[in-house]
């Protein structure tokens, strides 16, 4: 139902590679053959080869997870921005490779924690300021363990992001020279 409506924010925003984490190209065909499906734009990006369609399972620390996401990476930095990565809801798959990425990029704590929340305030209208035992109660049970798994530490707020997202990377089998490559590509301005 929200097909159209992404359509045109992808054309608006003028998106030229979209890295999908919840279905297969497989499955962006058959979404494509839906004749109730308004969606010109995206299928025009799939039919070019500027989609990767991952499937990914919500498991990041499993070897297939991360294997996969290694290539998918490598797909983005070949297509170039801006990208469009989703998932169904945005918080498993989505919130942790934005989470691992904006790591990467040297974001803080406190700004990788307010992009995740984004989620739960689009969704389920949950804020720091309105609903502040369930916001709580969401970073510590999804977000915090995300970080915790990427710097092995009980204190995710006293890591060295960077870093952790590079070792995640390498032992996702991505080279040291393709997460320098990430890097760039996350912090370069387009402006």
């Amino acid at each position: 139902g929200r097909a159209a409506d992404t359509d045109t924010l992808l054309e608006k925003h003028g998106i030229t590679f979209i890295l999908d984490l919840a279905d297969s190209a497989d499955d962006m065909k058959g979404y494509l053959k839906d004749k109730d499906l308004h969606s010109p734009y995206t299928s025009g990006l799939f039919k070019s080869g500027k989609f990767t369609g991952l499937a990914l399972s919500a498991s990041y620390q499993s070897e297939d997870y991360k294997k996969n996401l290694a290539s998918g990476l490598r797909e983005m930095l070949q297509a170039g921005a801006p990208v469009y990565i989703h998932c169904t809801e945005g918080k498993d798959r989505t919130g942790f490779v934005c989470l691992l990425l904006e790591a990467l990029a040297g974001a803080s704590y406190e700004e990788m924690r307010a992009d995740y929340m984004k989620t739960y305030e689009n969704y389920y209208s949950i804020t720091s300021e309105n609903t502040p035992q369930k916001y709580s109660a969401i970073v510590s049970l999804y977000f915090d363990p995300f970080l915790s798994y990427l710097h092995r530490t009980e204190d995710p707020a006293a890591a060295d992001y960077v870093q952790d997202a590079v070792d995640y990377l390498l032992s996702a089998g991505m080279t040291r020279e393709e997460t320098d490559r990430l890097r760039e590509f996350l912090t370069q301005d387009r402006q």
